[in-house]
């Protein structure tokens, strides 16, 4: 665990040089010109964002209330409420990747998405250790950055000196 504090700070250092070295560089040859429709989806994802915290808030807060006099037959699901708490927290950022993934129009955000509730329903269906699904889905979206990062760096090369 004393560990990640060193790893936090070399990611500072070594990100700040590998930003200093290959993307700012290259900011000029980028075209960063929106779409037509961009702030139309950056007002829905705001909405959408605000109305999924609210929901989230007061679905925890009501079974926080009134867990004790909801029906036998929902009391199981309480029983672990760590979980549940949880499993809604997900369920809030599954959601808000896919929203982003919509709004901003990167379709690797709806993948993460897509991955994320796949991971969900492996834990809960097949009883698939939760870290375990985490390491996964880290290691799917580490090799899709590491693959995005090889095609910036090609598509915008540097001119020779």
């Amino acid at each position: 665990m004393s560990f990640v504090g060193i790893w936090v700070i070399l990611w500072m250092f070594g990100g700040r040089a590998a930003k200093r070295r290959i993307t700012l560089p290259r900011m000029p040859l980028i075209d960063y010109s929106p779409s037509p429709d961009a702030a139309r989806r950056r007002s829905y994802l705001k909405r959408y964002t605000i109305g999924l915290i609210f929901l989230i808030f007061m679905l925890s807060f009501l079974l926080f209330a009134f867990g004790d006099r909801l029906p036998d037959q929902y009391t199981g699901l309480l029983e672990d409420s760590s979980a549940l708490v949880f499993g809604l927290i997900g369920l809030g950022v599954v959601v808000l990747l896919g929203l982003a993934g919509w709004a901003t129009g990167a379709p690797r955000l709806l993948v993460y998405a897509g991955l994320g509730i796949l991971g969900g329903i492996a834990a809960v269906w097949f009883g698939v250790n939760s870290p375990l699904i985490l390491t996964a889905l880290g290691v799917v979206i580490l090799a899709v950055g590491i693959a995005l990062l090889i095609r910036f760096l090609q598509d915008y090369s540097m001119p020779q000196r």
